[in-house]
């Protein structure tokens, strides 16, 4: 499934791209439903930077009900991305840790200026692939699939707007 994401951060396009290609880790104490982020590799070529970060949700929004049954690796992930500031656009592809292999999660970020404001829109892929779903029949994977995708984009929007909302915030406290 694709997605597209638009929305605007009330500060200058320059503030708001360092802050997510640099700061990333420095955000989670503004995201709720993230424990941790580390970058575990960054390689700089002029204006190009590329990056890779490991993520650890929090559970505390999974019902208690579910949480024993969660094994710790499906609530990480990571992500690489490419970072180009003369283009001001980030490409990014996310690595998640339940069924590897078989979830497509990719896309890219713009930062467009806007006055003193800056639009970010994001065009995104999120999509399961059946046949690689381990440890669950094909036939049912293949019905449980889009209902999946579905759910995940649904938290997905809320999700991307709370980070650009604490970029601002986390703006407006640091700079």
């Amino acid at each position: 499934m694709k997605f597209t994401l638009v929305t605007e951060v009330g500060q200058p396009r320059d503030l708001v791209f360092e802050v997510q290609r640099d700061h990333l880790p420095n955000l989670v104490s503004y995201l709720p439903n993230v424990e941790a982020i580390v970058r575990v590799m960054q390689e700089e070529d002029g204006e190009v930077l590329r990056v890779r970060n490991e993520w650890r949700g929090s559970t505390s929004e999974i019902p208690a009900v579910l949480r024993p049954l969660l094994k710790p690796e499906w609530t990480s992930w990571s992500d690489e991305a490419v970072w180009d500031q003369g283009q001001w656009r980030c490409s990014w592809q996310t690595h998640l840790n339940i069924f590897p292999g078989a979830i497509t999660s990719k896309g890219t970020t713009s930062f467009e200026e806007e006055g003193n404001e800056t639009v970010v829109t994001v065009h995104g892929e999120f999509a399961i692939d059946p046949a690689k779903v381990t440890g669950i029949p094909l036939s049912l994977a293949k019905r449980v699939g889009p209902v999946i995708e579905k759910f995940v984009l649904g938290v997905l929007e809320p999700n991307l707007r709370q980070t650009f909302e604490a970029i601002e915030e986390y703006i407006d406290d640091n700079f």
